[in-house]
């Protein structure tokens, strides 16, 4: 009912006696806002309960105030000073954000009239609180507060008019809804003295599909002084039968309550008007309302939970605290509603959770077993971009081992809610490791909320993509937030909607909480279920899921290049590590000990590191130091296990007498030749290196280290070289010449133009590669970039080393040619870059050195403007390669989320980009020439499912040759989409979309190199216009090509594409019928199987310009680079690095700028005739990547192994080998039985070309029992072993596990073979994250022991305790394995602890807890009781402080303190400790405090260029421990040295961090003489 409105002198009065029972008020007067700011926001006021918002009056006059249209009121600020009662008219809800954008908090006053004949009772409610959301709202009557928040109010109005002030604070920010909507109503009073007001259809409904029933709501008031008992209430619609009955209930004086009913739809239909007649206590209330729509039949599946980022705008400690929490909440849910389900997922928060809260472990072991509690099947959510496929494997691993096999769940689907786009091959890594389907968040452009994703072997696996929050705050707002989303899906077909809370730290939806019986009674019906039951429904449903091939890489391409030195240490650690599983296993088949310990703890610290929030660039100053430490520690466990194998293999190598030999390792699964250095052998002043043939190998002595040219290293395997003394020393040849030269390549420098490449001409080939019209090869740039860690955005600044000229030198020796260039890249920095040909090598290797930078805001490039007509870039990814296109404005990269405003076309990068080709079309009888070269496909189709599902072998054909596939529908599926009403989404979820992503052909360019129309029976709006557009031959040829084989194809191309990018090439197949349709695509499919190419009939290409395609191709090879680009104009562009912004909440108390040291990067170029399939470019990048290592062995005794030997062999030209390793995953597990590599290995090997390949499987031991395995080790077929071989098909991209049993072992006991025991020379801290070290300690830990309580010096009541209590529990996380020993309680010597000692027996996951009582014997109360057990030679602790310092009367009380006799009181004593400088030497002191022993760990932080012989070539310098563990004596003081080494001269410049951490805590200071 619209209430009667009159302007009176200004003001909106409206007449009480014209409202109903339900009445908005659409007029008022408002002033513009007022701002206002909390510590932490108004958010956080409102959880903490402060009523700062609520109280404050800034007008000074809110009590009093009676507004007229042009008032004014004191404002600062506004421009003037002063605010103006304003007008606002119309609607039943105004909405403030839109009206006042940019406030991030503030109040605004709305005020109206209400003018009353006689005195009456009204009711009031500020609407419902989804409107208020994360907002304050008050009405004022006459001054006086009379309605608060949500909840409806019962005011008696006396005669006379009165103003309503309705005051509401709220912002403009996503996180608030502020609006203005207020209801108020006559109260209907019943004979027993209690009313209904308020009465009203929300627009919800309950019951089932057959029998829908109305959701009605009623506000129950009690206008009277004293208490009544309100009835029963029931609704119909229009004498329709009426719903069930409310129940009684009392009502307080002048108390209103809301409460909901239904009425039965009957023969109402929805969307018409209707009377909805309330009964009430023999009276019955009747007011008009609009049915609401009804949507379809349908099921909502909602799941409970919350993702974490173990670090991202803070650390680790601070994330993992509220992580914990957030479990015990959802735990504690579960327990009280039966109904509701939660999901738990990353392991870093996870297992501290069942280990730290011994009073829920038995209850989550519970809780998984009945499925109520549902568990993912990853470590974390990785970013898949910036890792390996080996790296996504073991997360997995590992999240299967604790998830399944420790807390005993079955986890199907593998979740990666907030992970920055995907792998192509995602599907085939989920499909042979078990799951199901993938569920994802990100709205990666160009994919459907539901869809069946085609990696790119040809796996097809189901993917769901949902938003991963949805600001749910009751059920009302849950059904209004989905219901635009269920439409969408029903318009796709679908009957389910499932929608999850994951987002970041989230704590459980309160109002869901008993509730869930409620939420299974709507209509529609919402179920709290995980995924695998909305997977069963689709099934059950019948459902149809569109299938893609699209690469979804696409989301935060900014992460695939911030912070690249995380990138690099990153890849750096997975190949050390790849390297050091492969020989530590087959150093393990020769009877030496595997190390288990280390090569977990390795593994976990990289697992963490590659956390989408981590590796991708964290935001957060302390965490990023963290990570590098963290990454630090896994190269420098890889690196150790590494050098012990290989050492300790090359002992068991026969070599000569005179023991002046190298062994000399190869990882990969092929012969190769590559460079190793060595120390000079003493007493040698020049050397000759033979090899096994006798043949002398080039090699190069300086004073101190031999580098050598290895010639033909067999694959996963050794040879041995001799080293003989010669006559001299050679010395090195320098020379001003810019021209290198080898058997393949001759490069010629020009210093004008920044030492840049102007001629590389391949020898072999006859090809020159540098464009010079474009540029110079190898140039270096700093592109002016935005701050944004997450993206890419240039400003337009450039500066490129070609535009000043530099110094080049060459260096020459028997094994290398190598330009220095030294100049400055404008006024940025200085640089000194090499490049290197070596003879024999078709690879060009290049390294920059960047120093003085000391500005922000650039990202550094390396460019290559290439010569090759026709060629578009090539990327390779995990386990395979894939096709893009040239971007289309050079060095213009601008990209937010999934868009890219410049339509740049950034993708991420393993080892190598290429400029080539990997498929083509080709017409019969025109020539190479006329070859089109293919890039990522876009497939125009009808609106045909059947069509759609034929396609399938063309899309996997496609996939075979690396070009990726996306659909569109012909009409760009504009209908459907335009029959959703969009605006209904508004501001609802954290991306503000519908989950639909899907794009139209043309607003998608960027990821479509060329479409391919299909029409069958002219069934394709798209095509047949375009045919129409185009001369009338086209069609005829089609048509002559239906006539004889019943369909047809053309090659043409559209002119109509805007946006400055050029003509599309398009395929038009043309069929008469779906059955002809699926031929072509056959035929077609065979031919890109057979010769990755299409191929037209004669006279069928219509291009009006066939430009041709060079039968070559050129890699940039890179070692963690991980983005690169085509420029439109054909020049590559690998992204080095650059500059981010950091949180705004910055940890560490100054600025930290990570780039301000010398920056090294590395990588190559690779240039060779044909597709990169052709050119062996895979395995070019596999050893520019993976480098030979050489071990000068001692004598040995027991020689055993010949000179030169594969210990794998695996034929076949694309077998890569990505693992070696011992069967079973025991830590990963919980298991105690050691891996043993002489019980079983696993070898997994992908195809790299897409082509099919028989291969042989050999071992240096002879096999007895082979079996294939999925990607979890399980066994999935047997395989024939004959002659001692293995023999299997490797489809195109496939990746293949095998579980190989060796058929000879050597059983003559384990022999520890490395120095480096796993045990720590110091005791474990259990809770490990407080000292924000990465990953669970070494060992993982199998055991652990905690204590917890309250040791207060002084009780409440001010007097000090001589008693107080603690808990201690002990926790058994083996799986097989029980434990018993003595635990003992450490403290002072004036404390009694009862008990000291606690004896324990535990079973498998089991624990004990025991409660202490300490008494204090004399003063003072300070100290620490240290709770320690000690297995498998480990000890464990964990520490309880009860500590002091006083501070002066005066100063501000710190965080956590009591106040007594005017000293602060607090809990934490800190070691007092400085960093100093002393020449080389970086002196950290620290004090201990305690009367007790404390122990303490020290870490120097620097980045990979300070990391030594760990870092590989990115070593300048050696900083040396990183790590110390230290006792230190009660009140020590101690000095602990850390050296730098410098490898060559000058030093180079670079920033330090130290770290203490004890007791749980880590403390961080800047090394003085560094740029920290």
């Amino acid at each position: 009912m619209n209430p009667e409105y009159a302007w009176v002198e200004g003001r909106p009065v409206v007449r009480v006696n014209s409202l109903g029972i339900n009445t908005f008020l659409t007029d008022w007067l408002v002033l513009d806002p007022f701002p206002f700011e909390f510590p932490g926001g108004l958010n956080r006021e409102l959880w903490v309960g402060r009523a700062d918002a609520v109280d404050a009056d800034p007008t000074g006059v809110e009590r009093t105030v009676r507004p007229r249209e042009g008032d004014v009121q004191r404002n600062d600020a506004v421009a003037g000073g002063f605010s103006v009662w304003q007008r606002l008219t119309g609607s039943a809800v105004h909405d403030l954000k839109a009206r006042y954008p940019g406030f991030s908090s503030a109040l605004v006053y709305a005020a109206t009239y209400l003018h009353a004949d006689t005195d009456t009772v009204l009711a009031f409610r500020m609407d419902d609180w989804e409107i208020y959301r994360s907002c304050t709202a008050q009405l004022l009557l006459d001054g006086v507060e009379v309605c608060f928040g949500p909840s409806p109010a019962v005011v008696r109005i006396p005669a006379g008019e009165h103003c309503l002030l309705a005051k509401i604070g709220g912002g403009s920010g996503s996180g608030f809804a502020w609006k203005l909507s207020v209801r108020t109503g006559r109260v209907e009073t019943t004979e027993a003295g209690w009313g209904v007001s308020l009465a009203r259809l929300p627009g919800f409904w309950r019951g089932k599909e057959c029998a829908p029933e109305v959701e009605v709501d009623v506000v129950l008031v009690n206008p009277t002084g004293s208490p009544v008992e309100a009835g029963k209430i029931a609704a119909n619609l229009c004498g329709q039968p009426e719903g069930a009955p409310s129940e009684e209930c009392f009502l307080d004086p002048w108390q209103a309550k809301a409460i909901r009913i239904s009425a039965p739809l009957g023969a109402c239909l929805p969307e018409s008007m209707t009377t909805v007649e309330l009964s009430c206590s023999g009276k019955t209330v009747a007011f008009p309302a609009m049915v609401p729509r009804l949507l379809p039949p349908c099921t909502i599946h909602v799941l409970e939970g919350f993702h974490c980022d173990p670090v991202w705008v803070s650390d680790q400690r601070h994330y993992n605290l509220i992580s914990l929490e957030n479990v015990k909440m959802q735990l504690d849910a579960c327990l009280v509603d039966p109904g509701y389900r939660a999901f738990v997922h990353e392991l870093d928060y996870l297992k501290s959770f069942v280990d730290e809260y011994p009073d829920y472990r038995a209850k989550v072991f519970q809780l998984v077993a009945s499925g109520q509690l549902i568990v993912g099947s990853s470590y974390s959510e990785p970013n898949e971009n910036n890792i390996s496929g080996e790296a996504i494997i073991r997360n997995i691993i590992y999240g299967q081992g604790y998830h399944r096999h420790f807390l005993g769940g079955n986890p199907r689907v593998y979740h990666a809610w907030d992970v920055f786009g995907h792998v192509p091959q995602l599907s085939q890594i989920l499909a042979r490791s078990g799951h199901r389907a993938a569920l994802w968040s990100k709205s990666i452009l160009g994919f459907p909320p539901l869809f069946r994703h085609m990696s790119l072997d040809g796996t097809v696996l189901p993917h769901i993509r949902t938003h991963y929050t949805w600001y749910s705050n009751s059920l009302d707002n849950l059904r209004t937030i989905s219901e635009p989303l269920v439409r969408e899906k029903q318009s796709l077909g679908w009957r389910r909607h499932l929608m999850v809370e994951a987002s970041d730290f989230t704590p459980p939806s309160a109002w869901m909480i008993g509730r869930t019986a409620e939420m299974a009674v709507s209509y529609p019906r919402i179920l709290m279920t995980g995924p695998e039951e909305f997977l069963d429904g689709l099934t059950a449903d019948q459902a149809r899921l569109p299938l893609t091939s699209r690469n979804p890489s696409q989301h935060h391409v900014g992460t695939f290049h911030t912070r690249v030195e995380l990138k690099l240490a990153n890849r750096l650690a997975e190949n050390v590590l790849f390297a050091a599983e492969c020989w530590s296993t087959f150093a393990g088949m020769l009877g030496a000990e595997y190390p288990d310990h280390l090569i977990d703890k390795a593994w976990r610290q990289l697992l963490f590191g590659q956390h989408h929030d981590a590796i991708t660039g964290t935001p957060c100053d302390v965490s990023y130091l963290d990570l590098m430490a963290g990454y630090r520690e896994a190269l420098r466990l890889a690196r150790g296990v590494l050098e012990d194998a290989t050492t300790y293999i090359a002992g068991a190598v026969t070599v000569s007498r005179d023991g002046n030999s190298v062994v000399v390792f190869n990882p990969l699964a092929w012969e190769r030749d590559g460079v190793i250095t060595i120390p000079k052998p003493e007493g040698f002043e020049g050397i000759e290196v033979r090899n096994q043939d006798g043949t002398c190998l080039p090699c190069f002595a300086s004073e101190t280290k031999v580098e050598i040219l290895a010639r033909k290293v067999p694959g996963v395997g050794y040879s041995t070289l001799e080293l003989l003394p010669a006559a001299a020393r050679s010395e090195p040849t320098v020379t001003r010449c810019e021209v290198l030269e080898n058997e393949f390549w001759r490069m010629e420098l020009d210093p004008a133009r920044g030492g840049g490449i102007v001629s590389l001409f391949d020898k072999e080939h006859g090809r020159e590669i540098v464009n010079s019209a474009l540029g110079v090869g190898n140039d270096l740039l700093a592109v002016g970039n935005g701050p944004n860690p997450w993206e890419f955005h240039t400003t337009g600044e450039r500066v490129a080393a070609s535009d000043s000229p530099a110094s080049v030198e060459v260096h020459i020796t028997p094994t290398a040619q190598t330009a220095v260039v030294s100049g400055r890249l404008g006024e940025i920095c200085s640089y000194r870059r090499m490049l290197t040909l070596r003879p024999g090598s078709r690879t060009i290797e290049a390294s920059v050195l960047l120093s003085g930078y000391r500005a922000n805001g650039h990202q550094f490039v390396a460019t290559f403007p290439t010569s090759l007509q026709g060629a578009l870039p090539i990327f390779e990814d995990k386990f395979g390669s894939v096709v893009a296109r040239r971007g289309k404005v050079r060095h213009d990269y601008r990209t937010s989320g999934s868009h890219r405003a410049s339509d740049c076309a950034i993708f991420p990068v393993y080892n190598w980009v290429e400029a080539g080709w990997s498929a083509t079309v080709e017409t019969s009888g025109e020539g190479t020439d006329s070859r089109m070269n293919i890039g990522m496909m876009g497939i125009v189709v009808p609106h045909d499912a059947e069509l759609e599902d034929a396609t399938a072998p063309l899309l996997k054909a496609l996939n075979r040759v690396g070009v990726t596939s996306t659909f569109y529908f012909d009409d760009d599926d504009e209908p459907r989409k335009k029959r959703l009403d969009l605006n209904q989404y508004g501001e609802l979820f954290y991306h503000h979309l519908s989950d639909d992503t899907t794009l139209g052909r043309v607003s998608d360019l960027a990821m479509a190199a060329q479409w391919m129309a299909v029409s069958v029976a002219g069934e394709n709006a798209y095509a047949e216009q375009l045919l129409a557009h185009l001369p009338g031959e086209v069609s005829r040829s089609l048509s002559a090509q239906r006539d004889t084989s019943g369909w047809g194809v053309v090659l043409v191309e559209d002119d109509r594409v805007p946006d400055a990018w050029g003509t599309m090439p398009v395929i038009v197949i043309s069929a008469v019928s779906r059955e002809a349709a699926a031929s072509a695509f056959h035929v077609i499919s065979q031919s890109l199987d057979n010769s990755s190419s299409i191929q037209l009939p004669a006279g069928t290409d219509f291009r009006a310009a066939k430009k041709p395609l060079d039968d070559y191709g050129f890699a940039v090879l890179t070692s963690g680079t991980g983005a690169a680009t085509m420029e439109p104009d054909g020049t590559l562009t690998l992204f080095l690095g650059r500059t981010s912004e950091w949180a705004q909440n910055n940890m560490i108390g100054r600025e930290i700028n990570p780039e301000r040291r010398d920056m090294a990067f590395h990588y190559g170029f690779y240039g060779h005739a044909g597709s990169w399939r052709d050119g062996n470019v895979v395995r070019a990048g596999y050893e520019f990547n993976n480098p030979l290592t050489a071990v000068v062995p001692s004598r040995s005794t027991t020689a055993r192994l010949p000179k030169t030997q594969s210990f794998l062999s695996l034929t076949g030209d694309g077998a890569v080998v990505t693992a070696v390793k011992p069967a079973g995953n025991p830590l990963a597990r919980f298991e105690n039985t050691p891996s043993d590599p002489r019980n079983g290995i696993v070898i997994r090997a992908y195809e790299a070309l897409g082509r099919s390949e028989r291969i042989e499987l050999r071992l240096f031991s002879g096999i007895e029992r082979a079996s294939e395995a999925d990607l979890l080790e399980n066994d999935v077929k047997l395989l024939p072993v004959d002659g001692g071989a293995v023999a299997c098909e490797f489809a195109p991209f496939s990746i293949n596990t095998f579980k190989v049993i060796p058929a000879e072992k050597d059983r003559n006991g384990s022999v520890r073979f490395s120095v480096r025991d796993w045990r720590p020379g110091h005791v474990v801290w259990c809770r490990y994250y407080q000292h924000n070290v990465g990953a669970h300690p070494t060992g993982y830990l199998p055991v652990g022991i905690y204590i917890d309580g309250e040791l207060p010096i002084e009780n409440r009541g001010g007097q000090f305790p001589t008693v107080g209590r603690c808990r201690v529990w002990i926790v058994n996380n083996n799986t097989d394995r029980a434990i018993s020993g003595t635990a003992r309680l450490l403290a002072p010597d004036h404390w009694t602890l009862h008990p000291a000692e606690i004896r324990y027996e535990l079973s498998p996951r089991e624990h004990v807890t025991t409660e202490v009582v300490v008494a204090f014997d004399r003063r003072p109360r300070v100290g620490m009781i240290k709770a320690r057990m000690e297995y498998d030679g480990v000890i464990y602790q964990d520490v309880l402080e009860a500590g002091f310092k006083t501070v002066s009367r005066g100063v501000p009380t710190e965080r956590g303190a009591v106040r007594y006799n005017g000293w602060e009181v607090v809990k934490e004593r800190e070691p007092e400790w400085e960093v100093l400088k002393n020449g080389e030497d970086i002196i950290v002191r620290v004090r201990n405090p305690w009367l007790q022993p404390l122990e303490a760990e020290i870490a120097v932080i620097s980045p990979m260029e300070m990391w030594g012989r760990d870092a590989g070539s990115y070593g300048l310098c050696a900083l040396e421990p990183d790590t110390a563990a230290v006792t230190l004596r009660p009140r020590e003081t101690r000095e602990i040295h850390f050296r730098v080494s410098v490898k060559e001269k000058p030093k180079p410049t670079f920033w330090a961090w130290a770290k203490l951490m004890s007791n749980g805590k880590c403390a961080y200071l800047p090394v003085p003489g560094t740029t920290a």
